[in-house]
Formats: structure tokens, C-alpha cells, sequence
């Protein structure tokens, strides 16, 4: 095992979907419930159709969030790692190669910015990348670059995380590469505060949710792919500004859920993007209001 310290200055083959579609079949068939045992609200949605003009957006990208120059990046080749990728200091760091591990992160409150560069991570036992402490961290897909990350179908009896990517503070994919995530064990991205999607063709599998923020989900750009048993996006807090909304304002969306495909617990607004959501319970739910333009939904 290594620390990393800053030194300073498919989209998915047909077989995927045919399998998609047969487990949510399946769902169907076994009279599957909405209810979550760790307590998901219960939507009570209103849409405003063609109204998305008149919300309010609560998220939005910053400088923080952006692409950062590879020139700036402490380069760590995985293939030399054992076990355990560990980073404890805020900086840019540009990964490349293979480990069968899990990439730590335990930054305190600096901003760490990972590039990935064909990156290949099958977890031994919990997430693939696990954020424990950090004040933002930032995942850029580097153009042309093919990453594939995988958790393990078990976890430690005690762990508190559940995904393939687990972090503890807000999260940011952006980029021109691609991504693939496979959350064998529940979910495949979820942080415990915001998650915003800026770029990048993003692929996900997920045994229950494929995105889950808890305070809130945004994305701008890029395209996703989801496939899970779960809710395809989620998000769980609310009752405060800026809590709990999904915010789609940009790129290509496509979820197949055996529960909702987006279930939010504020507000959701989608506009200006391509939006095909099919999930078993319902395609949209919300715990306030949806706000949608009616020519983004491309399965009405």
C-alpha cells in the first residue's frame, strides 16, 4: 500500500439491455415496492409541463469543478499499486493503469481532482474509489480514454458505504472520455452531498440506484447511461433551499429502473437535454414539483 501525497507545483451492448429489461420484468412480476428501509420520502408530484422557465435553479458548476491541466498532475500508475491507492493531499493527480483495490481518498477539506487515463479498478472487497474525507472531489475523463470501475459484491459487515463510488462530500464528473461503473453490492455513484454530471459518456449498472445524491443531483452535459434495479436517480434530502432537487439542464439521458428512473426529493427541472426515462413505478417523481419542457422527454 502507497500514499499519494501533492508534492506541489458502452454505452451498453444489446445483451445489457435485454437484461435489463428481463429483471424489471421480474420486479414487475414480484410486486415491488417504492419504499427504501433506509426511509425515502413519498413523491407527491405536481408537473408543470413546458414550465421549466419559471424554476429557479439551485446548483450550478464553478471554477472548482472544472477540467485542470495534466502539466499540474502528480502521476500515479496503479500497475505499481498494492491492494490500496491511497491520497491524502488536495492537488490534481492523473492515474493511469490497473489495481485490484480500492482507491482511497482522505483529504480532510482540499479539493482533489482525479484524471483518469484508461483506468481499470476491481474492488477486492467495498467501493472501487471511496471518499472519506475531502472538500470536493473532482473526476475528469480524459478524451479518448476508456475507464472501467468495479465494486465487490461484498462489503465489510460495519462499512457505511454502499456504492462503487462512495463519497463523503460533493462529487464532479466532467471530461470528453468515457466511464464505465458497476455497483455489484447497491448503488453505482453516491455521495453523501451533491452529485453533477459536466461531461464525459457515462455507463452505469447498479443493483440499486444508479445515481444517488443526497443532496441533490445536476447535470449539464455529457451522456448517461443507466440501467439499475433501484431508482435510476435519486436524491433524499429536503425542506431546505438546495436540497434534494435533480436538475437536468443538458446532454443525453437514458435510465431503465426497476423503480423510478428519477426520484427526487424537491424539485425536479429538465430542459434542454435529451431525456428517455422507463421505470417500472413511474418515469418522474418528485416530493414537490417537476418542471419540464414536454420535447426533452424522448418515451412520451
Amino acid at each position: 500500500m502507497r500514499c499519494l501525497k501533492r508534492l506541489g507545483g458502452g454505452r451498453f451492448a444489446a445483451g445489457g439491455r435485454l437484461s435489463a429489461v428481463l429483471f424489471l420484468c421480474v420486479f414487475l412480476a414480484a410486486g415491488c415496492s417504492a419504499a427504501d428501509p433506509a426511509g425515502r420520502p413519498e413523491g407527491q408530484s405536481h408537473t408543470d409541463r413546458n414550465g421549466a422557465d419559471a424554476y429557479e435553479p439551485v446548483f450550478s458548476a464553478t471554477k472548482a469543478d472544472m477540467s485542470v491541466e495534466e502539466t499540474e498532475a502528480v502521476f500515479v500508475n496503479l500497475d505499481d499499486q498494492a491492494g490500496e491507492c491511497r491520497i491524502e493531499a488536495g492537488g490534481a493527480y492523473l492515474l493511469t493503469g490497473e489495481l485490484k483495490g480500492t482507491i482511497c481518498i482522505d483529504a480532510e477539506e482540499q479539493i482533489v481532482h482525479l484524471i483518469l487515463d484508461n483506468v481499470s479498478v476491481a474492488a477486492a472487497a467495498g467501493p472501487a474509489i471511496l471518499v472519506r474525507s475531502a472538500g470536493k472531489v473532482v473526476i475528469t475523463l480524459k478524451e479518448g480514454a476508456v475507464n472501467q470501475l468495479r465494486d465487490s459484491g461484498r462489503y465489510p459487515a460495519a462499512a457505511e458505504e454502499n456504492a462503487c463510488i462512495y463519497s463523503m462530500c460533493d462529487l464532479t464528473v466532467n471530461g470528453a472520455g468515457s466511464l464505465e461503473v458497476y455497483g455489484y453490492y447497491k448503488d453505482g455513484i453516491h455521495s453523501r452531498d451533491v452529485v453533477k454530471i459536466l461531461g464525459g459518456q457515462i455507463a452505469i449498472h447498479a443493483k440499486r440506484d444508479g445515481i444517488r445524491g443526497n443532496d441533490g443531483f445536476m447535470m449539464q452535459d455529457g451522456q448517461l447511461d443507466i440501467q439499475s434495479e433501484g431508482m435510476g436517480l435519486c436524491t433524499t434530502k429536503s425542506g431546505r433551499a438546495g436540497k434534494g432537487a435533480v436538475e437536468i439542464s443538458g446532454g443525453t439521458v437514458s435510465v431503465i429502473a426497476g423503480e423510478y428512473a428519477v426520484f427526487a426529493a424537491a424539485e425536479i427541472w429538465v430542459k434542454d437535454c435529451s431525456a428517455a426515462l422507463k421505470g417500472i413505478l413511474g418515469d418522474m417523481q418528485s416530493g414537490k414539483s417537476m418542471y419540464v419542457q414536454e420535447e426533452c422527454l424522448k418515451n412520451e
